[in-house]
């Protein structure tokens, strides 16, 4: 495809508030491995897309200090919501001391145990740690897992919780933007 037709239809989609900048960044880079564009080509495509805005001396004025306060707590908020995922798919180290993911997949897996052992399962769970490789678990060791899972995850939800209440009762940008996920 034509660099000046991406550039064309990314221009348009942002006037027409189709995607945000963040969304036409990750379009444009698609394009580079898909479309073969350069990651100066891409810097060049971003740099015209969303030229700096300047103060009356010619300084670039900082992105958020011309954003409505309601458009950066809303950027805030999923930007936190994004690093609470990040946080549960980390992963856990249980009680049992081992280390246990949690993307999707093995969240997946871990729903899919349960179901088997609320059906009557007794069967020892072979089951892969980050630490140790696969480990044997007994039906009760593998339930204590999935308590401790269960805390892992709401442990991080709480954190998302109490970050986004802070956003939301946030009366300036400046302290919008120094709530941070650590």
């Amino acid at each position: 495809m034509n660099k000046s037709i991406v550039l064309f239809s990314l221009n348009q989609a942002i006037k027409n508030r189709l995607f945000d900048k963040n969304e036409i960044i990750n379009k444009i880079r698609n394009y580079v491995y898909n479309g073969g564009l350069t990651e100066s080509e891409v810097k060049d495509m971003v740099d015209k897309l969303f030229p700096p805005v300047l103060d009356e001396e010619g300084n670039i004025i900082e992105e958020t200090e011309v954003l409505p306060l309601d458009f950066v707590k809303e950027k805030k908020i999923e930007e936190l919501k994004q690093a609470c995922t990040n946080a549960i798919y980390e992963g856990f180290t249980a009680i049992n001391g081992h280390t246990y993911g949690f993307n999707q997949h093995d969240q997946m897996n871990f729903t899919q145990q349960m179901v088997l052992i609320n059906q009557g399962s007794t069967a020892d769970i072979l089951w892969k740690t980050k630490d140790a490789g696969i480990v044997t678990h007994t039906v009760k060791e593998f339930i204590q897992v999935v308590e401790d899972v269960k805390n892992h995850k709401l442990t991080q939800q709480q954190k998302y919780w109490d970050l986004e209440q802070q956003v939301l009762n946030a009366t300036n940008k400046e302290e919008v933007l120094n709530i941070k996920w650590e």
